[in-house]
């Protein structure tokens, strides 16, 4: 029998709250959606052997004459080519790093998820991407299979002719 996912989507999907709304209503197995097949692992794992450098942008020189035009050139390259990139020296001190992964990592390494409730979880708990604030926790959510998870937090700044339109809440 063929398996059809939709059923453990739309569980995940209603919760409005992603795995941490499972879990909190009692689920006790992990669902099909998230266990990708033996086969697809192995091909990864060969995929992997090959060295890749994912692409750096230093921050650095973004105030001395061309340095930001320079650095856009360099954002677009990265951007086109690979879709992602590092920044570095963009000024983020390294002990907010350590406080961030400190915040969601125990001694041994198994993930605390932030303690939100649901109900502020689903208050932004949305699809369109384009929203100032949003919460996802599986971008390739009705993709139909092998979900991958993470809780997502996303906050979009948009320049409007009064200035930068922002938003907040408190998570």
């Amino acid at each position: 029998m063929d398996y059809d996912p939709s059923d453990e989507v739309k569980a995940i999907d209603d919760t409005k709250a992603g795995v941490k709304g499972l879990v909190d209503s009692g689920i006790v197995e992990i669902p099909r959606i998230f266990i990708r097949p033996p086969h697809e692992l192995a091909e990864e794992l060969n995929m992997c052997k090959a060295t890749i450098q994912v692409p750096v942008v230093d921050l650095s020189g973004i105030q001395v004459e061309d340095g930001c035009k320079k650095i856009v050139i360099e954002i677009r390259a990265a951007s086109e080519k690979w879709g992602f990139f590092q920044l570095i020296n963009h000024g983020v001190p390294s002990r907010t790093y350590s406080l961030m992964y400190l915040s969601i990592c125990s001694s041994n390494n198994v993930v605390h998820y932030h303690p939100l409730l649901a109900n502020q979880i689903s208050s932004v708990w949305i699809h369109c991407i384009f929203q100032v604030i949003t919460i996802h926790c599986c971008f390739n959510i009705f993709s139909g299979y092998n979900l991958k998870y993470s809780r997502t937090c996303s906050l979009f700044f948009r320049v409007t002719y009064h200035g930068l339109q922002s938003a907040s809440i408190d998570l």
